[in-house]
């Protein structure tokens, strides 16, 4: 099999080499270890950050209660306040 170019690693860098030199024209064999997208995509960073994002907002429900709204584990809120806008008291 004859190619113009051999790319190692479907990560984010070995993917967009791949891609692009594809949309050139050359003939492209990309080999991947594990899945597509490697490490960062799959394992590292983008699920990672998901986690932390998802962890703050569940820190940030924790202390809702001082802030007068409560939540009651169903995924339900009440707040016993009426916020206020320049124009006046939102409807409850």
């Amino acid at each position: 099999m004859k190619t113009d170019l051999f790319v190692i690693g479907g990560g984010p860098a070995g993917y967009n080499a791949a891609k692009r030199a594809a949309e050139q024209g050359m003939s492209v064999v990309l080999a991947e270890e594990r899945r597509l997208g490697g490490v960062c995509l799959n394992e590292g960073c983008i699920p990672t950050k998901s986690l932390l994002h998802a962890a703050k907002i569940f820190d940030q429900g924790k202390k809702a209660a001082d802030f007068g709204v409560a939540f009651d584990g169903g995924g339900r809120s009440s707040m016993p306040w009426r916020p206020r806008t320049r124009t006046g008291w939102l409807p409850p």
